[in-house]
């Protein structure tokens, strides 16, 4: 009985797993063509996140010119 039940979960296993395939290649982003609209307006969201991650890279490379000043600054007061 036990056995049974084991052979008849694997097998619904089985056919989830073989519609879940059918219907990944039936909907595959490859088969499916964005409009230019669309296309563009990615471009753009790139171009805005490139621009904010420049800006970030800029500001944390400040602050860490600045850390490095403070840390020098401490050490020479600290020096004898």
């Amino acid at each position: 009985m036990m056995l049974m039940m084991m052979m008849m979960v694997m097998m619904m296993i089985m056919m989830l797993m073989c519609l879940f395939l059918i219907c990944c290649c039936c909907y595959c982003p490859a088969y499916l063509r964005p409009s230019r609209e669309l296309l563009e307006y990615y471009r753009k969201k790139i171009a805005e996140f490139d621009d904010e991650h420049e800006s970030m890279l800029q500001r944390l490379d400040q602050y860490r010119t600045t850390y490095e000043e403070q840390v020098s600054a401490m050490s020479i007061s600290n020096s004898p």
